[in-house]
Formats: C-alpha cells, structure tokens, sequence
C-alpha cells in the first residue's frame, strides 16, 4: 500500500510529467512531498521525499546541481521533481548521468504547474493509503488476536498468514527445528531446512536488536521474524514471498510474529509448571516420601503418563567440581557455567532417552538422575556390568562437547519394588562421593563397586573407628613426614596391586627390589607383615577409614 514512484506519475497533474533520468528507482517508496527552497537542503530531510525544485537555489553552480544527487540519494530521497526552462534551460548531463547510475528518478515537471497542484493530490494519496494500510493492520491484528484466544496452536497461525499473504510460511524452534508449516495451494514442495539456514544467515548479518529480517532464495525473498522477548530468542517465522516490498506481507509477518512469541512463552510457562510438577513427585518418590505404592503408581501416571510399574534402575549423574568451574569463569563470562550445565544436561537427557527408550531425567543443582528401565530388551541392565557399560556409553559424548568438565556416575542397586528406590537412589549418590575419594573424578562406580567401604559408610560408632586406624597406623604416623609419606605410597600401591611385589613395582617405576626392601623396613618399623593376611588387612581398613574420616562423603 506504499506510494511508489511510478505510481504517483498516475496522479494528475504528475501524469503530464516525464521521467528524464534514474528509470530504475521507479518502486522507490514516497512517504512525503517536500520543496527546496535552501542549497543545504540535505540538512532539512530525513529520506522518502518526493523533492520539488526548479534549481533556483543553485542554479549558477553545475556543481553543485551534480552534489545534490548524491546527497539526496545517500539520504534515501525517492525522487527529484524539477522544472526546468524556469530558472535554467538544462540540467546537466553529469548530474543525469549519475542518477542513472544510482537509480534515483528525476522527473521533470511540467512548467506552467504550480507547486501546490503537484503537493496537495500526491500528499492526499500518501494519507489515503496511510488510512488503508492502518485500516488493513488492524484487521491482521485482529484475526491473529482471535487465533490466539480461541487456542488453535501453531499449525493454524501459520495457515492464516499463508491464507493473507499468498505464500508459504513455517515456524521454527530456536534449535532450528520445524514446529508448524502452512502453503498457497500452488506451492511445490520447499526446503525449509535450507531456507532456514538462509535466514540464519541473515540474522546474524543483521544489526543486534533487529526482529525483521530478509535474504534472496532461489527466485524469490525469504521474510523473517525473529521471536524474541527481552534476551531471550524463541524461534523464527519464515515468510516465502515474491513480493518483498509487499506491505501487507510485512504487516502480517510481524503481527503473526508477535501471536506466535506470546503463544510460545505460554506454552513454555505451562511446559515449566508441569515439569516442576513432574520433578517434585520423582524427588518425593527417591526420597523416600511416599508410602504407598498404589499412590506412586497413580500419580506418575497422572503427571508423566509413567509406567512405574515396570523395574527401574538408578543412577545419578553428576558433574565433577562444578563450582570451581563455575568461580573460574565468574570473571570472563558470568553465563558460560550455567550455558555448560544446561548443554550437559540436555546432552546426557537425550543421549539417556536414545539408548534407553522411556528413561525418566530429573535435574537437581548440577547433577541428573536416570530412572532407567530395566525389563524386556533392557533387562540385562540389572546386571553390574551391563549398567555401567551403558553409563559409559552415556559419558563418551560429553568430552566431545565440552573440554573442561568431568562427570561422575553413580548407580544403586537393583530393587524390584519402586518404594524401595529412594534406598537406590541413596546408593548411588554415596557411589558417587566416595567413588571419587577412592578412584577419583570422572568415574563410574557400582555401589557393589565399594566393597568393604560399605561397611565404613553404614559404621554407627565412629569413633570406635577413629581409634581402630589410629592404633594400627601409630608407627607409621611416628615417622618422619618423607618416610611416612614413602611407606603410605608404597602400601596404598601395595594394596591396589593386589599385594603383587611386581605390579606394585610397575605402577611405581622402580625396581621390585626396591619394593622388597620397603616391606622389610615397614615389618621393622610400623609392625606392619606383608605376609600375615590379618595385618595385611587390618592396615588396609585403617588406611581407608583414614582416607574416609579426612572426607567423608555426605549422607543423602
């Protein structure tokens, strides 16, 4: 509904006018008409005039008549209407010259016409098609409106714009998937993938802040509307149009814009409230705070549609010092922690749900926990090893992905009856915590895999422990720090290798000699006979209740 150039020369008395240079700027957009009456007029407009001169101002200097076009057209004036034979009897051939070559139209005016005759009829026509246009964006916001209210989703907002503009139209997710698409009844099949990588493009090249943008595609204009609200970018709409300058187009673009950023962020927040719904049950059930199990059954089926009748395992996902590597990046970028936690979790998610269909996640803090089934194809996953094979095919992807953040993994034991999961999900968090004190991070651990640290972890008289490790290690606490430090080395070695002088050496690159010599020194010094199984195991426990009380794990 805009005013082109070749459409004003429609209007009386412009009809008697003759287009003498600039030919192909005729879709050039008039918003206002406007009269030069100064030299520095480039000063006193602002782009869109029709400009209507006779040159007097400046009708001395050639020069100058040759400035204006280019002033005028860095401006974004739509045209130069001049009288000539008034005040000068040609204009020069410079200055048509380079019009042409920008493509800004001079038109030359009939003499005998006044200037008012040209202002009144073209201004009038502006405002008419102002009133119009209005008129029509009204009505695009209203339909929209009544779409939105009466509820009829994504896939009939995207047929109504189609239905308005004539051309096919999509929606897209701010991952780029497709959520809705609509067609004209001509259209072929489309793309949208590679059309969308194209409007991709186009908003990154765009100015920071702009919703509306295009890029050519094909024989055609790809229109785009980015969702946003406030920081926060929801998807695109994507209008495919052969008619780029088409106002209506743009009008509907951006009001189906807006409907479809409202209706995103309601269904977010619906999404949010039944999420946390979900979340709050499964905490209550691993916690240990529902006791029924006809009551666990009917509310997952309620919230998630959940078959908890089915055997489940638990495991527990958790990332390795997170709040190191959240205070590491607090200076340089306050967000990079909480993008990398929110990556790693819908990374572990889906990659859970990909390998193991129907997996229940829920996110706490920086850690994950997995309901994984474990019947039919997947019954296997009841035992040790099979779970922890799926744990570490679940890991594989994130050092991939992110190069400076470990995970750890926990997995309880196998328990039939979903009341006792919250015993499960316990198991697994101490399978984490100590299986990090004892083989450290980035690790997956069984709570089978603890082995006689269950008995320390479950241990009610703690101090009859404390004094258990000080007694037998009293020797070894007597010496000094670097032959403590050496002994203490070399059992920890000792033990991990099963007692095997050989390995022990290996792991330590020294000599089995050397090895042979620091046991008999330690049968000497801290009474400690690497041929006696009772010692042996004694300063094993005492070693690792010592390692237990400098950091024990916390109780969940």
């Amino acid at each position: 509904m805009n005013l082109s150039v070749s459409q004003a020369l429609a209007i009386e008395p412009l009809t008697r006018a003759k287009v003498i240079a600039g030919r192909r700027g005729m879709d050039r957009i008039i918003e206002s008409v406007t009269i030069m009456d100064t030299p520095d007029i480039k000063n006193w407009v602002k782009g869109g005039e029709l400009l209507l001169t006779n040159v007097f101002v400046i009708k001395d200097d050639p020069q100058a008549q040759v400035s204006l076009v280019n002033d005028l057209y860095e401006i974004g004036v739509a045209a130069i209407g001049v009288k000539v034979k008034r005040f000068v009897d040609r204009l020069p051939w410079e200055m048509l010259n380079l019009a042409d070559e920008l493509g800004l139209p001079i038109i030359e005016v009939p003499v005998e016409c006044s200037w008012i005759e040209i202002l009144n009829p073209v201004l009038t026509e502006i405002l008419h098609r102002q009133a119009a246009m209005l008129k029509e964006s009204s009505r695009i916001h209203d339909y929209f409106t009544h779409v939105a209210l009466s509820g009829k989703g994504m896939t009939q907002l995207c047929g109504g714009l189609a239905q308005l503009t004539g051309s096919a139209c999509a929606l897209f997710n701010e991952k780029g998937e497709l959520i809705a698409e609509a067609h004209a009844p001509d259209d072929v099949a489309l793309d949208w993938a590679e059309i969308d990588e194209c409007v991709r493009e186009a908003i990154a090249r765009a100015p920071k802040g702009e919703q509306t943008v295009s890029c050519e595609f094909g024989c055609g204009r790809v229109m785009a509307h980015v969702l946003s609200a406030g920081p926060d970018i929801y998807g695109r709409l994507v209008l495919l149009t052969q008619e780029p300058n088409n106002e209506i187009n743009l009008t509907a673009l951006e009001h189906a814009g807006t409907v479809a950023t409202l209706e995103v962020v309601k269904q977010r927040a619906v999404l949010e409230a039944e999420k946390q719904f979900r979340k709050d049950f499964i905490i209550d059930l691993l916690n240990g705070d529902i006791e029924s199990r006809e009551t666990a059954l009917g509310r997952a089926r309620a919230l998630g549609n959940w078959d908890f009748g089915r055997p489940h395992i638990i495991a527990v996902v958790d990332f390795d010092a997170f709040e190191r590597f959240y205070l590491r990046h607090l200076d340089t970028d306050n967000n990079k922690a909480q993008k990398t936690r929110d990556q790693l979790m819908e990374l572990m998610s889906s990659r859970a749900r990909a390998l193991v269909p129907d997996t229940v996640t829920v996110e706490q803090s920086d850690s994950l926990t997995l309901l994984i089934p474990a019947d039919g194809a997947h019954e296997k996953l009841r035992k040790d090893y099979a779970i922890k094979e799926l744990c570490a095919r679940l890991k594989s992807p994130v050092r991939a992905h992110v190069k400076d953040v470990t995970v750890s993994i926990g997995i309880g034991r196998f328990y039939n009856d979903l009341l006792l999961w919250s015993k499960s999900y316990r198991e697994a968090r101490l399978a984490i915590e100590y299986g990090r004190k004892i083989w450290g991070m980035d690790t997956i651990t069984h709570y089978n895999d603890l082995g006689v640290y269950r008995l320390v972890i479950g241990n009610s008289n703690l101090q009859e422990m404390w004094a258990f490790a000080d007694e037998i290690l009293a020797g070894l606490d007597s010496l000094e720090e670097s032959q403590r430090e050496q002994f203490l080395e070399t059992l920890n070695a000792y033990f991990k290798a099963n007692r095997s002088i050989s390995d022990t050496a290996e792991a330590m690159f020294v000599h089995p000699n050397t090895i042979r010599h620091r046991l008999r020194r330690m049968e000497e010094t801290i009474n400690f006979m690497p041929d006696d199984p009772e010692s042996c195991l004694n300063f094993e426990m005492a070693l690792r209740i010592r390692s237990y009380k400098k950091s024990p794990p916390s109780r969940v």
